[in-house]
């Protein structure tokens, strides 16, 4: 069950607030299951003309990781 104290919390971040708690979460999913912090990339420009991609993955799949997986762009 959520914490409504982290709702609130996770609500009341700006943009730049949440890309940096995202990265962070990426981060330590990957720590957590041992995977290359490499293979994700995430933008800070979350107005940038990119079609609504923020980040990409290429975790192998079966890795386990919480993410959706993706092609790891340039």
């Amino acid at each position: 069950m959520p914490n409504d104290a982290m709702i609130t919390y996770i609500h009341s971040l700006n943009e730049s607030e949440a890309v940096t708690l995202a990265r962070a979460l990426i981060y330590a999913e990957a720590g957590r299951l041992g995977l290359p912090t490499t293979h994700f990339s995430m933008s800070g420009r979350v107005q940038a003309a990119d079609q609504g991609i923020d980040g990409r993955s290429n975790f192998a799949l079966g890795s386990g990781a919480l993410l959706p997986l993706g092609i790891l762009g340039p």
